[in-house]
């Protein structure tokens, strides 16, 4: 059972990373060249 839950655990991660990766990237691409250092630095 505890593999399983890490797995899922690890399926749950996955998903909301990707979630993440395209609601940055689409932030960054609908910003403006001057914007666009300031997104970058707030993302990290």
């Amino acid at each position: 059972m505890s593999s399983r839950f890490n797995s899922r655990k690890i399926e749950v991660y996955f998903i909301a990373s990707i979630y993440y990766t395209v609601t940055v990237a689409g932030d960054i691409y609908e910003a403006e060249d001057d914007d666009y250092a300031g997104s970058v630095a707030a993302v990290w």
